[in-house]
C-alpha cells in the first residue's frame, strides 16, 4: 500500500515540475516575441529616417546652388 502512494507522490511530483518547466518556456518565448516586436519597431523607424536622408541628399545632388547652400544651412542646425 505505501508503494502506491509513493507512485502517486512521485508522479504529482513529476507533473508539477512538469509544469513549472511548461510556464517557464512559454514566459520566455513571450519575452523573444515582445523583442522581435521592439526590433521591428526600431528597424521601421531607423529605414523611415534613412529614407528621408536619402531623399534630402538627392535633393542636395540635383537642386541649384542656392538650394544646396539653403539645405546645408538647414542641416547645420
Amino acid at each position: 500500500m505505501s508503494s502506491f502512494w509513493t507512485a502517486i507522490v512521485i508522479l504529482f511530483l513529476i507533473f508539477s515540475i512538469a509544469s513549472v518547466i511548461s510556464r517557464y518556456l512559454e514566459m520566455r518565448k513571450s519575452e523573444n516575441f515582445n523583442q522581435v516586436d521592439e526590433l521591428k519597431e526600431r528597424l521601421d523607424t531607423l529605414e523611415a529616417d534613412l529614407s528621408k536622408r536619402i531623399a534630402t541628399l538627392e535633393r542636395i545632388v540635383t537642386d541649384n546652388e542656392q538650394q544646396l547652400k539653403r539645405e546645408l544651412a538647414e542641416l547645420a542646425d
